[in-house]
């Protein structure tokens, strides 16, 4: 499922796209680094509700924390991804109030190239709007208490759908719930889970790419050509290796 997310739009940008979305600013937006490979365990921006035309920004960690605790307790495994045919039961999601929705902001993500569940290694593609624009991405967020520090920290997950024609088509069973102007607010806003939204994006909107597998690679810091055609990539080391 989707776990690593590129963005790499610039601040005023941001600030535009939040205006088409139909949403003002509550507060100033930080500075934007561009961002090629955003991953589990890493700060990434979202937008949350602080009104109803306006969006606050926040950091959070991507991997979801129950906000209270649970018989259940905090899973071993990381919970960057929540299914969109268990929010409304499943756990952790069933603690979350509508307070609990967000916007996560991108303009590319990743998937392997095989169904979800499946073992082994396979090649990424990264995917992308048609005209490379930005993005919303169904998100949830928690507020939880560090009981180390006794601070609150927000984290959060994506929130998954079957996949459309172009992932499936490069062997994935899932992918990000990708939000218009018009479900972004539903999705906020609604008092129910609106399940009617969380639905594929239109195929014919995007498009795909193979990248290489330094893209993998969450030791090394992220840069441009984590996003680049792996055939790109190929061909630019065969030419290094001639010289």
């Amino acid at each position: 499922m989707c776990n690593a997310m590129s963005l790499r739009h610039s601040r005023k940008e941001m600030i535009r796209f939040a205006d088409d979305l139909g949403f003002a600013l509550s507060e100033p937006l930080p500075e934007f680094v561009p961002r090629y490979r955003i991953g589990p365990r890493q700060w990434h921006s979202v937008f949350r509700a602080s009104g109803s035309d306006s969006l606050q920004v926040e950091p959070a960690l991507w991997d979801f924390v129950p906000p209270a605790p649970d018989v259940a307790g905090r899973p071993k495994y990381l919970l960057t991804n929540a299914r969109a045919d268990k929010l409304s039961g499943g756990w952790p999601w069933r603690l979350l109030s509508k307070r609990g929705r967000a916007l996560v902001p991108c303009d590319g993500f990743y998937e392997p190239e095989k169904p979800a569940r499946a073992k082994g290694s396979a090649p990424w593609s990264y995917y992308t709007l048609k005209d490379g624009s930005p993005f919303v991405m169904a998100g949830l967020v928690s507020d939880s208490v560090d009981p180390r520090t006794g601070e609150v920290t927000a984290s959060f997950a994506v929130v998954t759908t079957e996949a459309n024609a172009l992932v499936s088509g490069r062997n994935h069973d899932r992918m990000p719930v990708l939000l218009t102007r018009e479900t972004a607010r539903t999705w906020l806003f609604e008092d129910r889970v609106p399940e009617e939204v969380l639905r594929p994006f239109p195929a014919g909107e995007m498009t795909a790419w193979r990248v290489s597998d330094e893209a993998k690679n969450f030791r090394r810091p992220d840069h441009a050509g984590m996003i680049a055609p792996a055939e790109t990539v190929e061909t630019g080391e065969r030419q290094l290796d001639l010289l």
